[in-house]
C-alpha cells in the first residue's frame, strides 16, 4: 500500500503542477499576442519563476493534503491491486475504514484546484481568438 500511495502522490503533483504550466503558458501567449507591446515588462524573468515556482508548490502541497489523508485509511484486508497503475479509488476500496472524507476532500480538492487553470486557459484562448479574428 506504501508503494502506491508512493506512486498516486508522484503521478498526482506532476498532473497537477501540468495543470498550471499549461495555464501559465496560455497566459503567456495571451501577452505576447493581445498585448505585444506590453509583453516584455509584464513577463519578466521574475514573474516567469514565479509563474513556474507556484506551478510546482501548488501540485505538490495540493497531491500533499490528499495523500495525507488517504495514508490515514485503515487497511485490514488483502492489500494486493491487480493494476498496473495505482489510482485511488481501488485503493480506496482495499480500505475497511469509512472513505467519505477521503471522497469529498479529493472532490473539493480537484474543484478548486483544476477549475481556476482551466478556466485562465480557456479565457485566454478565447481572448487570443477573438484578437486573431
Amino acid at each position: 500500500v506504501s508503494g502506491c500511495i508512493t506512486q498516486l502522490y508522484f503521478s498526482g503533483s506532476l498532473a497537477c503542477t501540468e495543470c498550471y504550466l499549461l495555464a501559465a503558458m496560455s497566459y503567456d501567449r495571451y501577452l505576447a499576442i493581445c498585448k505585444p507591446l506590453h509583453y516584455s515588462t509584464l513577463m519578466n524573468t521574475r514573474f516567469c519563476f514565479q509563474l513556474a515556482a507556484g506551478s510546482w508548490l501548488n501540485g505538490c502541497l495540493v497531491t500533499a493534503i490528499f495523500v495525507l489523508f488517504l495514508s490515514q485509511l485503515i487497511f485490514c484486508g488483502p492489500n494486493e491491486i491487480d493494476h498496473f497503475y495505482c489510482d485511488s479509488i481501488p485503493l480506496m476500496e482495499l480500505s475497511c475504514s469509512d472513505t467519505h472524507l477521503v471522497i469529498l476532500l479529493d472532490f473539493i480538492l480537484v474543484s478548486v484546484f483544476t477549475l481556476p487553470p482551466f478556466l485562465l486557459t480557456l479565457t485566454s484562448y478565447v481572448c487570443i481568438i477573438a484578437t486573431i479574428l
